[in-house]
């Protein structure tokens, strides 16, 4: 795993990860996969399984190893279910962002320069 950017100031930090790892080889990073199972199980689009796994995986690496449950809120934003930070991700083709901060609300949004964006 190679954080592609990394950012800190103050309690912010904002990651960006190139993912190139198989689904198994994100797998293989988690100590007890079963806690992500059922969530994981919900996809069927094998890009969609490595942006989930790699969004976790960089949350992890940025929490010094700990692995964390991630629950979400009705409109659809994570949180930390331990409340240890708030937190954003991210994801456009090939990359995966986490944003977190220990006292404020956060959002990050990534997006792969092409047409789409130069519009």
């Amino acid at each position: 795993m190679a954080i592609y950017r990394q950012y800190k100031q103050g309690g912010l930090t904002v990651a960006v990860w190139k993912v190139e790892e198989t689904i198994e080889q994100l797998r293989s990073m988690f100590r007890d996969f079963s806690i992500y199972e059922e969530d994981f199980s919900r996809f069927s689009a094998e890009k969609r399984k490595q942006e989930w796994l790699a969004v976790r995986a960089l949350l992890k690496e940025l929490c010094g190893g700990e692995e964390k449950e991630i629950g979400y809120a009705p409109s659809g934003k994570p949180f930390l279910k331990d409340q240890s930070a708030y937190v954003s991700f991210s994801h456009t083709r090939g990359y995966v962002a986490v944003a977190m901060h220990p006292d404020a609300e956060v959002g990050i949004d990534i997006e792969q320069y092409g047409m789409r964006v130069q519009k």
